[in-house]
């Protein structure tokens, strides 16, 4: 079984700050964590603020599918 964390809150609310620390644990821990970040609009600066190390999938645009296909590949698949 996969373990999965849902983050969500208003904007301001710590969101990315808890994101990071928790990526910062994980991997100090031996984990390989992945993201998948949804974004209401076309620029996903969060992005930016992740270590390179870790894989993210992001849908732009309030996409609500981590499994809609986005030309020939599907975003979830990437990050197994």
């Amino acid at each position: 079984m996969i373990p999965v964390y849902v983050l969500s809150g208003f904007l301001g609310s710590g969101k990315t700050t808890l994101l990071s620390n928790m990526l910062k644990y994980l991997m100090l821990n031996g984990k390989r964590p992945a993201v998948i970040m949804n974004e209401i609009g076309n620029v996903n600066l969060d992005r930016l603020l992740i270590n390179d190390e870790v894989p993210v999938a992001e849908m732009l645009n309030g996409c609500n599918s981590p499994f809609k296909q986005r030309g020939k590949s599907l975003i979830c698949p990437k990050l197994i």
